[in-house]
C-alpha cells in the first residue's frame, strides 16, 4: 500500500508538472527562509556555550540601587571581585576583563598597527573560559605581569612564519609584553572578541585595589549554587563596603551577555524573537499556498478517490495517501532548500558577521530539528485537503458532481488575505526603516560633520598637542584643529557633579566632554548664553564649565553664568551654556552635558579641512603627525563616516525587511494563483452561460477579477493599521525620527493591487476568452 502511495505521488508530480512545480517552489523558498533564520536564531541563543563551565559563569552588572528600572551596565569597581570571592563560599573563581575604549598601538621592529581588540585580564581568565591553545599553559600563562596571549590570526601580523613565542611586543609605547602563549582563534559565538590578551598587573596596586569602576567582573559558581539567592545576598555589598557608592549588583549569565545590547551586547532578545516569528510566518504562508493549490485541484483528484473509495479504500487510507504525498512533496522542498540555503549562507554569513555553516556543521540537533519541522510542515500542510479530498462521495464524484469544492472557500480566502496582509506590513516596514535610515544619513545633529578627520590621540600627541595644533593651522587648507576626551555622538561617560543649591542629599552623574579652546568653533555648535572658552582667560583651563541647555533645565536655573559647579571633584563656574545637540546616538534623548577642558583626557583629534585638495590635506596631516609622534602609525577615518558606521545594524535589519517581503509577496502571489485555480475553474460553466447570453470578454474580466480584488483590499485594510503601530513602536526607539507619512502606504497599496492583477491576469483572460461549448459539454 504504502509502495502504491509513493509512485501515485510520483506520478501525479510528473503529469501536473506546473502545479507541482508551484507546490514544491512555494514550499522551498519558505523552508529556505525557515532553516536560514533558525540557523541564526540557533546561533544566537548559543553564543560562549563552548567554554567548559559555560553554565557556571556570570558576569558582575552594576545597578542603580534606588532605580529598579535600570538595566545596569557590565561594570565592577576593581577590588570588588577579591572581596566577592573572599566573602562567598559559592563562588570558586574570580577575574576582570579591562577593555580599550581607544586602539592600542602593538609595535614589533619596522611593524606597527593600532590594535582595537587589546584586552588585559588577570591569570585566572584561561582557567575560567576555554580557548583552543596551540601554545602555552592556560593556567599560567599571565602569571607574569609583562606577559600577553596572542591569536595565531594578529602574531602572522607581527612575526610572519616565525615562532611567536617568547617575543617581545612594545605596547603604546610604555611597555614590553612577552607572548607566553598562542590561541588558535577567539571563537566568532563569544561576546569576548580579543586578539590580544595582557596580565591586568600591568596596572599599580593602587589602581587595582581602587574602587574605579572600570573592568568587567566575572565569576565562577560552584556546581548546585541558587544563583537566586546568591544575588539576593551579594546585592548590597558595595553599599557595604563603600558608601558613597550607591550602587547594587547582579549576577548575569555569561551566556546571555550578547542578547542584552543595552549591557554591550551585539544582539537582543527581542531581535531573535521577531525574525523568528517572521520565519515562522513565511513558513506557514508557504504551507496556506500548497493548501490552496491542492484543494484548487480537488476536481482533478476526485475522480482518483471516488474510485479508491469504490474499490475499497477507507476514508482513513485516502487521508493517508494525501498526507504521505504531502510530506514527500516537503522533503523534496526540504532537499532544495537546504542546497539554497547552502549556496546563500555565505552571503549571509558576511552580511552578520558569522560563520554559521549547516552541512559541515556536524551538529546532530540542528539535523534533527530542520527535518523534524520538513515533516511536520508536509504534515500541517497536507491536514486541510486530505480531510477536504477523503470527505467526497463516490457517488457524486462518478456523476461529476463535485459541488463539495466549493465548500470552504471561505476560509482560503481567509488564508489569502493573511499571506497578503502579512506582506503589507513587510513592505511597509521596509519602507519605514529605509526612510529612518535616509533621515539618519540627512539628520541635522546640532553640529557640522562634514570633511572632519577624525585620529586617535596617542601620549606623544597628548604631550604635544599645542605645538601639533599650530603646525596644523599654518596650512590654509586646514580649518580648524580640535582636541578632545570624546567625539561627538558617542559621549556616554558619566562623572559626580554637583551645583551651586542642590539638594545636599542628592547624587548626581552627568555626561562630560573634556575638550580644549576651539571644540565649539570646530563643529559649529551655538553658544546661547555666555561665552565659549577663550585662551584670553587663562583660567579657563582649570576653573570654566561649559553646560548644555538641557542640563541647566535639568538644574532649574534661570541664570546658570557664574554659578559655581563640581565635575568629579574639580570646582568650578559655568561661563557658557551651548546649544542642545545629538551628543548620543539617536536611540539616546539629549541628556545634560557638561564641558571642561582636561588635556590629560584628549583621545580624540578633529581636524576640519576645506574641500579644495583634501589628498594633499590628508598628506600634510599625515607628515606632522609622523613628525611630532613618530613610532605610532597614522590613522585617520572621517568622522561622518564613523557616524554612519554606528547605524551599521539598521543597515542590517533594511536588507533582512527587504529579504522577506520579498519572499513574502512571492509566496503569496503563489497562493493567490492557487485560488484563482480553484474559483476559476468553479466558475467555467458561470461564464460558459454569460458568453452564450451576450457577455463580453472585457465584461467577464472584469467580473473575475472583482473578487480577487476584494480580497487584496481586505488585506490591505487589514495590514495597514497593523503596520502603522508596528511602525510606530520601531521609531519609538529613536529619539530623532522620520516621520508616519501616507506616501508609502498609498505605494504599498498600489503596489500590491498591481502584483495581484499580474498574478491573476493571464488565468482570467484565458477563462474569459473559453469557448462556452466546452464548459457546458456535459450538461
Amino acid at each position: 500500500m504504502f509502495k502504491n502511495y509513493i509512485k501515485t505521488a510520483f506520478r501525479n508530480i510528473k503529469r501536473y508538472k506546473g502545479y507541482s512545480f508551484i507546490n514544491i517552489a512555494g514550499l522551498t523558498v519558505g523552508m529556505a527562509c525557515f532553516i536560514l533564520i533558525f540557523l541564526w536564531t540557533y546561533d544566537e541563543l548559543n553564543y560562549d556555550t563552548f567554554h567548559t563551565h559555560s553554565k557556571l559563569l556570570y558576569r558582575i552588572i552594576l545597578k542603580k540601587a534606588d532605580d529598579p528600572g535600570d538595566p545596569g551596565i557590565p561594570s565592577a569597581p576593581y577590588i570588588l571581585p577579591k572581596i566577592l570571592k573572599e566573602e562567598y563560599s559559592e563562588i570558586v573563581e574570580v577575574t576582570r576583563v579591562r577593555t580599550q575604549a581607544y586602539p592600542s598601538a602593538v609595535r614589533y621592529g619596522d611593524i606597527t598597527f593600532y590594535e582595537q581588540r587589546f584586552f588585559l585580564t588577570d591569570p585566572s581568565f584561561f582557567s575560567m573560559f576555554s580557548y583552543d591553545f596551540s601554545a602555552g599553559n592556560p593556567k599560567t600563562t599571565l602569571n607574569n605581569p609583562n606577559s600577553v596571549v596572542v591569536t595565531k590570526e594578529a602574531a602572522r601580523r607581527y612575526f610572519g612564519d616565525e615562532n611567536p613565542m617568547g617575543k617581545i611586543l612594545h605596547w603604546n609605547n610604555s611597555h614590553d609584553l612577552e607572548v607566553t602563549g598562542i590561541i588558535e582563534k577567539v571563537p566568532y559565538n563569544s561576546h569576548l572578541q580579543f586578539d590580544f590578551m595582557a596580565s591586568l598587573q600591568l596596572y599599580d596596586s593602587e589602581r587595582l585595589s581602587s574602587w574605579w569602576r572600570e573592568t568587567a567582573a566575572y565569576v565562577q559558581l560552584q556546581e548546585g549554587v541558587s544563583v537566586e539567592d546568591l544575588n539576593r545576598k551579594i546585592a548590597g555589598i558595595i553599599q557595604r563596603y563603600h558608601p558613597e557608592d550607591e550602587y547594587s549588583i547582579t549576577l548575569q549569565p555569561v551566556r546571555e551577555a550578547h542578547l542584552n545590547i543595552m549591557q554591550g551586547g551585539r544582539s537582543d532578545r527581542r531581535f531573535v524573537l521577531i525574525f523568528g516569528v517572521i520565519a515562522v510566518v513565511v513558513l506557514a504562508i508557504a504551507c496556506i499556498n500548497f493548501m490552496n493549490i491542492t484543494t484548487a485541484r480537488s476536481s482533478i483528484r476526485a475522480l482518483e478517490v471516488g474510485m479508491r473509495k469504490v474499490v475499497g479504500a477507507r476514508r482513513s487510507d485516502i487521508i493517508k495517501q494525501f498526507l504521505g504525498e504531502s510530506v514527500l512533496l516537503s522533503l523534496i522542498s526540504f532537499c532544495l532548500a537546504v542546497i539554497l540555503v547552502d549556496l546563500f549562507l555565505p552571503v549571509f554569513n558576511r552580511l552578520q558577521g558569522k560563520e554559521m555553516s549547516l552541512l559541515g556543521s556536524g551538529n546532530m540537533f540542528v539535523y534533527l530539528s530542520l527535518v523534524g519541522a520538513a515533516v511536520v510542515t508536509g504534515l500541517v500542510a497536507g491536514s486541510y485537503p486530505a480531510l477536504f479530498l477523503s470527505a467526497f462521495q463516490p457517488a457524486k464524484i462518478l456523476k461529476r458532481d463535485i459541488s463539495r469544492a466549493r465548500k470552504g472557500s471561505a476560509l482560503r480566502t481567509v488564508l489569502v488575505v493573511s499571506q497578503f496582509s502579512v506582506s503589507v506590513l513587510l513592505i511597509i516596514m521596509t519602507i519605514v526603516v529605509y526612510k529612518q535610515m535616509q533621515y539618519i544619513r540627512n539628520t541635522e545633529f546640532g553640529f557640522s560633520r562634514e570633511r572632519i578627520v577624525h585620529i586617535l590621540v596617542n601620549d606623544q600627541l597628548r604631550d604635544a598637542h599645542k605645538t601639533f595644533k599650530d603646525r596644523m593651522l599654518q596650512d590654509p587648507r586646514i580649518l580648524n584643529v580640535t582636541f578632545a576626551s570624546a567625539p561627538p555622538h558617542l559621549l556616554l561617560n558619566v562623572n559626580d557633579f554637583e551645583w551651586e543649591g542642590m539638594d545636599a542629599d542628592k547624587e548626581v552623574e552627568l555626561n562630560f566632554l573634556y575638550v580644549d579652546h576651539d571644540y565649539a568653533e570646530t563643529f559649529g555648535l551655538e553658544i546661547v548664553q555666555g561665552r565659549d572658552f577663550s585662551e584670553e582667560y587663562p583660567t579657563d583651563a582649570s576653573e570654566a564649565y561649559v553646560v548644555n541647555e538641557s542640563a541647566i533645565r535639568f538644574m532649574g536655573m534661570t541664570d546658570p553664568i557664574g554659578k559655581r559647579v563640581t565635575l568629579a571633584g574639580r570646582e568650578g563656574r559655568i561661563i557658557g551654556v551651548v546649544k542642545d545637540f545629538n551628543h548620543k546616538p539617536l536611540i539616546f534623548d539629549i541628556s545634560p552635558m557638561v564641558m571642561g577642558i582636561r588635556p590629560s583626557w584628549f583621545y580624540d583629534l578633529l581636524i576640519k579641512i576645506s574641500p579644495e585638495d583634501i589628498p594633499g590635506s590628508l598628506a600634510y596631516i599625515e607628515k606632522v603627525f609622523k613628525e611630532v609622534s613618530p613610532g605610532f602609525p597614522f590613522w585617520y577615518q572621517f568622522l561622518d563616516d564613523w557616524i554612519e558606521m554606528l547605524y551599521v545594524p539598521l543597515k542590517i535589519m533594511n536588507t533582512i525587511f527587504n529579504s522577506f517581503a520579498f519572499l513574502a509577496v512571492f509566496i503569496s502571489c503563489l497562493g493567490l494563483f492557487g485560488l484563482a485555480s480553484l474559483l476559476l475553474e468553479q466558475r467555467r460553466k458561470e461564464i460558459g452561460i454569460r458568453k452564450i447570453l451576450g457577455a463580453s470578454v472585457p465584461g467577464v474580466v472584469f467580473l473575475l477579477s472583482r473578487k480577487f480584488l476584494k480580497i487584496i483590499l481586505i488585506a490591505n485594510l487589514i495590514a495597514v493599521p497593523a503596520a502603522y503601530f508596528a511602525a510606530r513602536m520601531f521609531l519609538n526607539l529613536f529619539v530623532s525620527r522620520t516621520k508616519l507619512d501616507a506616501g508609502g502606504i498609498v505605494v504599498t497599496v498600489a503596489f500590491t493591487f498591481v502584483v495581484a492583477l499580474i498574478t491573476i491576469s493571464y488565468q482570467v483572460i484565458k477563462t474569459a476568452r473559453a469557448v462556452p461549448v466546452d464548459s457546458l459539454r456535459y450538461e
